[in-house]
């Protein structure tokens, strides 16, 4: 309800003209969806996960692999572990930040400084850790609840995107 307040607020302040604000929520509300990400790759503004049978998606932000990805001094882990590669990578950034073990609403605002550099590598998705990785239009948080290794590399997470600067 004070939602729909606060558009019929804004649309009357306008004074008859078409004027429509960016009615994202940045309070935490936005809608959160749930996805498998895989190694065929993820599009969050789009909702949209390649797969084996489907082929990799179109525009994709990254992909789930089964070591730290570049430019992170490289490691693959346990065998048992699965990273995020972003395609907004550099050779110099790895557009990845864990944010630890937090609420996915608790964050608010893309990071200004990203984890795994050229001297260090990368840790693996943590199951209960919320991530922020850019995206090739905006940026997006997940909260990984699952990984999988077998039979192909896989994170069950749940998601939040925005085209901005916040969620």
């Amino acid at each position: 309800m004070r939602k729909v307040l606060f558009c019929l607020a804004v649309v009357l302040a306008c004074s008859g003209q078409l004027c429509l604000p960016n009615l994202t929520p940045t309070d935490g509300s936005a809608t959160v969806k749930t996805a498998t990400l895989t190694h065929s790759g993820f599009d969050f503004s789009e909702d949209a996960g390649g797969s084996p049978t489907t082929g990799d998606v179109e525009n994709s932000d990254g992909e789930i692999i089964g070591w730290s990805p570049a430019p992170t001094v490289w490691d693959n882990g346990d065998g048992n572990s699965v990273w995020w590669r972003s395609d907004e990578n550099t050779e110099t950034t790895n557009y990845t930040k864990d944010m630890g073990e937090v609420t996915l609403a608790s964050v608010t605002s893309v990071p200004t400084e990203w984890d795994g550099t050229t001297d260090a590598s990368l840790p693996p998705l943590q199951v209960g850790h919320v991530y922020v990785v850019k995206c090739l239009d905006g940026y997006a948080k997940f909260l990984v609840k699952a990984v999988r290794v077998d039979p192909a590399w896989e994170a069950d997470v749940d998601y939040v995107y925005t085209s901005g600067s916040s969620f």
